[in-house]
């Protein structure tokens, strides 16, 4: 896999199509890694996208971050990543005596050249990263793609409030130190009957990350993103149910929801074909010709 440095360490990514095609720039969900995106990227490369899936610190060959990052700690990670990928250092050039013209810049995208500017595709976890780049950068993108987004906090519902009281009454129960077996055995059957499993396949720092993440609600963001959007979602989402995608359609300006009858979270993976071909109708018309 390739590999550049960011923040002092390796990053690993994946990448399909070619260089100087438009970039579009893949942040995967929670708990996989760029592996599982390797169908959509070829998809979109076999239609004129440069696709590059960035390992997120924590998943697939990049290390966990030093601390439990926050999803703004993320969007500065993804931002530095863009800019090595997307605009590379370029090797200076020596003029001749008497030359003042400049030289001349390479710029990747070339069907898109025209602005320099990246798609940014986000899944799941990763559509949290893609909302608070947009609303905070965005000069850098013509396009913003979000693929059953996470973002939008849900009711405190009986059944987490029911968990929550449950998780915290175990705590004391079991606290002994003879009882911590047990204890830990309750915790997981807990997480189950919440319906959070992503916090009890976690580990080490990825548990903070993933609470900093939850905790976080995305929606009064929604009304700041001005880039053309269009939202992808599945009926039967039960990780970001298609109600979210309809709150995000109401809320961000020059959003288009394209919507997926019978199908779940894993749209990457169940359907690229189908993701593909909107994404590449979508790109056609928002682009000047």
């Amino acid at each position: 896999m390739p590999e550049i440095l960011i923040q002092n360490r390796s990053a690993y990514y994946r990448e399909w199509g070619r260089g100087e095609d438009p970039t579009i720039i893949v942040l995967h969900g929670w708990g996989a890694d760029s592996s599982q995106y390797e169908r959509l990227g070829q998809m979109l490369a076999h239609n004129g996208f440069y696709v590059v899936v960035p390992d997120l610190p924590g998943w697939g060959e990049t290390a966990a971050p030093q601390k439990a990052w926050s999803i703004s700690d993320y969007v500065e990670w993804v931002r530095e990543f863009v800019q090595q990928i997307h605009n590379p250092p370029q090797p200076s050039l020596t003029l001749r005596e008497g030359d003042r013209s400049e030289p001349p810049l390479r710029v990747r995208g070339g069907r898109g050249s025209y602005d320099n500017k990246i798609i940014l595709f986000g899944h799941s976890f990763g559509g949290r990263i893609a909302i608070k780049y947009a609303a905070k950068y965005p000069s850098e993108l013509r396009a913003l793609i979000l693929c059953a987004a996470a973002g939008i906090k849900p009711p405190l519902t009986l059944k987490r409030v029911a968990f929550y009281c449950a998780a915290k009454i175990g705590r004391i129960i079991f606290k002994p130190p003879g009882l911590s077996f047990a204890g830990e055995i309750l915790r997981k059957i807990l997480y189950r009957v919440a319906g959070v499993n992503d916090y009890l396949r976690a580990s080490g720092i990825m548990k903070g990350v993933l609470h900093k993440a939850v905790k976080e609600d995305l929606k009064p963001v929604l009304h700041k993103i001005k880039t053309p959007t269009l939202l992808l979602w599945g009926t039967e989402d039960r990780a970001t149910p298609y109600k979210d995608g309809q709150t995000m359609a109401r809320l961000i300006p020059n959003a288009k929801l394209v919507t997926f009858k019978g199908e779940r979270h894993n749209l990457p993976k169940n359907i690229p074909e189908k993701l593909a071909d909107e994404i590449v109708k979508y790109i056609a018309q928002i682009s000047p010709p």
